[in-house]
């Protein structure tokens, strides 16, 4: 007996941690983005750039795709075979060139929050362009790195959007306490245990808090305020601008000018705008227009002749 695609869709929630939150971040795009409507994808070729494990693919099937292809550096072996229930989908692992493709060509290539990972911008926009059909779609959701959230330290950086985007500091403010690093204990704790960093390495510094690593972290825009002490505060290479992709860096202008060069025809450029107010001393090297642009959805169209 054969599993319907729900049935599919529903044993994938089980087996992979984390599938069915993708899924729900997913469909944010498929039921809102006016620059994805389903002609871009119902009976056609997808490519699914930085797919992550699977979520977005799993949608583009059940809403009609004819093949949907998915690849991502951190996919494991173990996830691809899981994964391989799925019908009319493929998956690598790795990072984008054309030769996993052959001579297959994408009516539309979709990225989720990757394009910020992807250190050689200009080769690979150069590749999206070359593997999509003429009259083709580039459809990303970018994560801005000058906005307060772009180092993406999520544990350390919160949210709140209900019809306005707001960021805010996570952190237990014990710099404001009398008893300092104390008030702070368990929430170190915590970061320690959920996300395997360092913390436990950190200097704690009661007498002086802008010395410490901890207070740094906790400050919106902490990654640009103190960027004399990244190495200190950011280790991993995660954080890091480096070949193998984790953040790079680039401001909102160099990314649309990436996309010129390639070729494409930017069609669709949507910026969503935080309602807090940078500090001034970060005005006076960088515009307020970038350090307030959280996310930026674009749409890139591959000249049809």
């Amino acid at each position: 007996m054969t599993n319907s695609l729900d049935e599919i869709i529903s044993i994938l929630s089980g087996k992979l941690v984390g599938f069915p939150e993708a899924l729900e971040n997913e469909r944010v795009g498929f039921d809102s983005w006016s620059c994805l409507p389903p002609a871009r994808y119902k009976e056609k070729d997808v490519l699914d750039l930085g797919c992550g494990i699977g979520a977005a693919v799993s949608l583009f099937i059940q809403r009609g795709a004819n093949l949907v292809w998915g690849i991502d550096p951190v996919l494991t072996e173990e996830q691809i075979n899981i994964l391989s229930i799925l019908p009319k989908s493929r998956f690598t692992s790795g990072l984008l060139s054309r030769e996993p493709f052959g001579d297959q060509r994408f009516d539309i290539v979709y990225a989720r929050f990757a394009t910020e990972h992807v250190i050689d911008l200009s080769g690979t926009f150069g590749t999206v362009f070359d593997l999509l059909k003429p009259g083709g779609r580039f459809v990303a959701l970018h994560g801005n790195y000058y906005s307060p959230m772009g180092a993406h330290d999520f544990p350390f950086m919160g949210l709140v959007s209900p019809g306005e985007y707001t960021c805010f500091s996570k952190a237990v403010p014990c710099w404001k306490s009398p008893k300092k690093c104390e008030v702070s204990t368990e929430f170190r704790k915590e970061l320690e245990q959920k996300y395997d960093w360092s913390v436990s390495t950190w200097t704690l510094t009661p007498h002086d808090c802008s010395q410490c690593a901890y207070f740094r972290r906790a400050q919106l825009w902490g990654h640009l305020l103190h960027q004399d002490k990244f190495n200190q505060d950011y280790q991993g290479a995660f954080y890091k601008t480096n070949p193998d992709g984790s953040l790079n860096k680039v401001t909102p202008f160099q990314l649309k000018q990436f996309m010129i060069e390639a070729g494409f025809k930017v069609t669709t450029w949507e910026e969503v705008i935080i309602t807090n107010h940078p500090p001034r001393e970060l005005l006076e090297r960088l515009s307020e227009r970038d350090l307030r642009t959280l996310n930026i959805l674009f749409a890139a169209d591959k000249p049809a002749g």
